[in-house]
């Protein structure tokens, strides 16, 4: 049995292809899987760019599930993803782009509808000059845009690990993975371990084993998810710098 077929649930969600062929099958209307594919980038893209939003606040009186439900409504309608070109940079960054047009639109019919009297539409938050709004909620520390980059590397990172637990799932290990699922991210915990151990009935150097084999598939499937995400021609170690960059913002 093919597992990466099978666990191919990242970026693709039943698509054992690169992200790319994702995006150009969202922009035919012609192809088999546009509906799916479609589908799969509203459920990889909608967490990073609620925490935009969040972030930069200029929502007022719309939630902003609703904004992010309208924008993608956009790109159906205008048949937007047609035109995206994956020579021109990253896709994440083309949508952030999308949506920062999208807001500006709605605020200028908002405006329009206002001069024409309907005084009681709710519109999106007036801004400043450079585009920041201008009752912008106080910041935790990152800009939106790094909030987005930050939801996008956890949104990877989720999916990734939702992939290896498809496999133990797929092979009847879903016990295992549960044992071993605290231990993937790597840190002195050799007490914690061994009654882990003990627990699933394994001794402390088979239990140690599994582990190890866990963070090695863990690696192996981050890599090649990664690589189906930025395509044959991408830059891995480049792309692996910004995750890292993003996660520790």
């Amino acid at each position: 049995m093919d597992l990466d077929s099978k666990s191919d649930r990242v970026w693709g969600w039943g698509f054992q292809t690169t992200h790319w062929s994702i995006v150009a099958a969202a922009g035919r209307e012609s192809h088999p899987g546009n509906r799916d594919a479609f589908g799969s980038l509203y459920e990889a893209y909608t967490a990073p760019l609620l925490a935009f939003l969040r972030a930069r606040g200029g929502c007022a009186g719309q939630e902003p599930e609703d904004i992010v439900q309208g924008f993608f409504a956009s790109l159906i309608a205008k048949n937007r993803l047609e035109g995206v070109d994956r020579n021109r940079g990253k896709f994440r960054n083309w949508l952030l782009t999308s949506l920062r047009h999208y807001l500006a639109n709605e605020r200028d019919k908002t405006k329009a509808l206002k001069r024409g009297g309907d005084t009681d539409i709710v519109s999106l938050e007036e801004e400043h000059e450079d585009g920041r709004p201008k009752h912008a909620p106080a910041s935790a520390g990152r800009t939106p845009e790094q909030e987005y980059d930050h939801a996008f590397a956890l949104q990877f990172l989720s999916q990734v690990k939702s992939c290896l637990r498809c496999e133990f799932v797929m092979k009847g290990k879903t016990s295992l993975f549960e044992r071993l699922d605290p231990f993937l991210i790597e840190r002195n915990d050799e007490v914690s371990q061994s009654q882990a151990a003990q627990d699933a009935g394994m001794s402390p150097d088979a239990f140690h084993h599994a582990v190890h084999r866990m963070r090695l598939r863990y690696r192996a499937i981050f890599d090649r998810e990664l690589r189906r995400l930025i395509g044959e021609e991408g830059d891995l170690d480049e792309e692996k710098i910004y995750l890292l960059n993003a996660l520790t913002l």
